[in-house]
């Protein structure tokens, strides 16, 4: 490996284990850059993670960008960047279950965490827009907009300043971060 991509690995790495999807994203793109200085077609290892920190950080018009970029070889022979690039376009068209349901694959050890934060982050978002949309809402309604199942559903609302009352969830103290939907990121 070329100094630039030794010192890009160990800065992807520290960023990862604080969170700090940003320097992350940067470090992917100066491995990115490395392998096309080198002439890697196969340079494909840290795409998954490049693309699952720009969902995290909101930034789904460049993760588009890094699908459109790689190669047909490389979409083909990388079958969890295929993966990760459906959770995209469910980001991109909004559809909650479908987010869930492409969220919930076994993914590699290096990218199981980030999809995980991930899920927490779009279980947050669609807390906050069951909130701001629903005087009340049902128990499925909770469950699909949440990815879980309808007593999961209960609990994380009622954990987060909702009430049950009868079948129906109604936001009693709930407080609105300052989160923006994943497609007004785009």
């Amino acid at each position: 490996q070329a100094p630039m991509a030794i010192e890009a690995t160990t800065n992807l790495r520290v960023a990862l284990q604080v969170s700090d999807y940003a320097t992350a994203i940067r470090a992917c793109e100066d491995l990115e850059l490395d392998a096309v200085n080198r002439g890697d077609e196969d340079g494909f290892a840290h795409y998954v993670t490049q693309m699952m920190c720009y969902f995290l950080v909101d930034d789904l018009e460049n993760a588009r960008f890094l699908w459109k970029r790689v190669s047909d070889a490389g979409k083909e022979s990388t079958p969890e960047l295929a993966a990760a690039w459906t959770v995209g376009r469910n980001l991109w068209n909004r559809d909650y279950p479908g987010i869930y349901t492409s969220l919930d694959i076994a993914w590699s050890d290096d990218v199981a965490p980030l999809a995980a934060q991930l899920r927490a982050k779009v279980q947050a978002r669609g807390l906050e827009v069951l909130a701001r949309t629903y005087q009340d809402a049902s128990q499925s309604t909770a469950a699909a907009a949440l990815g879980c199942s309808p007593e999961e559903a209960v609990q994380k609302c009622c954990e987060n300043g909702w009430e049950l009352q009868g079948d129906s969830l109604v936001p009693t103290n709930v407080t609105f971060g300052a989160t923006e939907d994943f497609a007004e990121a785009r």
